[in-house]
């Protein structure tokens, strides 16, 4: 019998969430004095509508800093970094930087990851933080087994840690990072470097084995053609073209 591998549709999960800019922003603002007022923020896949307003004192090193990290990512913006109280600003090139920084720490934690493949298991108990969950899934001494899906839940979160810290992540205060992401419809060539995917098996999987457990693969892309899913083996192996 011949089958056939359905690749040419994938449900594509983005590394960027609105929803950790929003918290993000919203605990920083304030509280180090940098006087922003977001807008709603809206996009994905490097494109985004969305605006500020200055504040007394506001400087767009401070803005910069808000949404990137890096102060000198002022110079995506404007000439000078000095603006007007009551001044808007549009953030999209902010948040493509910030998109493509997660995208790359994505990709490096696919190379750190070392759980054994299983049914999932987390040695933690309830009262400890959502980073540190995350983190036992790349510590080769107390490192936990996980199914794919469960791997690729944990390594875009450690793309987010390590995008910005732990203290940060734990704001979020989110238990399922994969129902955080928005979603689309993609090929696999169209998915972008740092995406995740869930690539169907063949089309009569289910005529051979009603109870479904490897009816897809759950993917991330590292590469233009290069793909990696927890398998149970180690990087190199778990890598696929």
């Amino acid at each position: 019998m011949t089958h056939t591998r359905k690749t040419h549709l994938s449900d594509v999960d983005i590394t960027i969430f609105n929803q950790f800019l929003e918290t993000n922003f919203n605990n920083r603002r304030y509280s180090d004095g940098y006087n922003w007022t977001r807008s709603t923020w809206m996009g994905g896949w490097n494109s985004y509508l969305g605006t500020v307003t200055a504040g007394k004192n506001a400087t767009l090193t401070g803005l910069a800093t808000l949404i990137t990290g890096d102060a000198n990512d002022w110079k995506l913006l404007a000439k000078k970094p000095e603006v007007k109280s009551g001044q808007i600003i549009f953030v999209e090139p902010l948040l493509c930087k910030f998109e493509l920084m997660l995208r790359v720490k994505v990709v490096s934690a696919t190379k750190k990851f070392l759980a054994d493949f299983g049914n999932y298991q987390q040695n933690i108990s309830m009262n400890d933080d959502s980073a540190k969950a995350t983190n036992l899934f790349f510590d080769a001494d107390k490192s936990p087994y996980t199914d794919c899906l469960g791997a690729i839940d944990s390594v875009m979160s450690k793309g987010i840690i390590d995008s910005t810290s732990t203290f940060e992540y734990n704001l979020l205060g989110i238990n399922d990072v994969l129902s955080s992401l928005l979603k689309r419809k993609s090929s696999l060539r169209e998915m972008l470097i740092g995406d995740s995917g869930w690539i169907q098996n063949y089309d009569d999987y289910f005529t051979h084995d009603s109870n479904g457990p490897f009816q897809a693969e759950n993917v991330i892309k590292i590469a233009s053609d290069k793909f990696w899913g927890q398998i149970g083996e180690n990087y190199r192996q778990s890598v696929k073209s």
